[in-house]
């Protein structure tokens, strides 16, 4: 079993934190098409 670095799990709570964000902002802008072009 191998130990996560600090560096991912920062970056998978950055992950976390951003997609958190773009959920919010596509909800607000009711618009799919915003999300895609995310991704």
């Amino acid at each position: 079993m191998r130990w996560n670095s600090p560096h991912e799990l920062r970056s998978r709570k950055n992950q976390h934190f951003y997609i958190s964000i773009i959920k919010t902002s596509a909800k607000k802008s009711l618009n799919a098409n915003y999300v895609q072009t995310l991704f």
